[in-house]
């Protein structure tokens, strides 16, 4: 069996939250990955309906980092995966990051290619730390993707995106 990947999802009031939520947890429910565990995080916010996955209620919003680490304070999984509430995620995204993951224990954290929605248009392919000034920039950023293997090739970075995101989780 494929070991246990933690889906966390920060979820936060923003212009169509909800719908956008609804749409992530669609993608998911549509993931080839076996053993995976959605739970959404209501950072300050309800979700409305949704009960087909785990909800861990946060009566404040807590902003991002202190959100996503109260709600990961409980995770008992080998691998956990953090994401916004307002993304899709292609079919095989979860499989092929644990496998990538798997392949070299010194890796600490692998990151999907990220598109802006809906295009060809690249959001995040890596990101880049000017070592003298400490600026962080995203590669290849609003660039068009190019079709073929050669661009889907994985590659160290200097810094990850926040989400999303999958690392091994060293507590269990």
């Amino acid at each position: 069996m494929a070991p246990k990947v933690e889906c966390y999802i920060l979820h936060r009031e923003s212009p169509n939250a909800d719908a956008l939520l609804y749409e992530t947890l669609f993608t998911l429910d549509d993931q080839d990955y076996e053993n995976l565990e959605v739970k959404v995080i209501e950072n300050g916010c309800s979700v409305p309906r949704l009960h087909w996955s785990r909800k861990i209620h946060l009566r404040e919003n807590l902003g991002v980092a202190k959100g996503y680490n109260v709600g990961l304070g409980a995770e008992s999984s080998p691998y956990v995966l953090l994401l916004n509430n307002d993304v899709a995620v292609g079919v095989e995204m979860v499989s092929r990051l644990v496998a990538f993951g798997k392949a070299d224990d010194s890796i600490g954290i692998v990151c999907p290619r990220i598109y802006y929605y809906g295009t060809n248009s690249i959001w995040y392919d890596g990101g880049l730390v000017n070592s003298w000034t400490g600026v962080a920039r995203h590669a290849n950023i609003r660039q068009r993707a190019k079709i073929g293997p050669v661009s889907n090739k994985a590659r160290e970075t200097d810094r990850a995106s926040s989400r999303p995101l999958i690392t091994p989780n060293e507590s269990p």
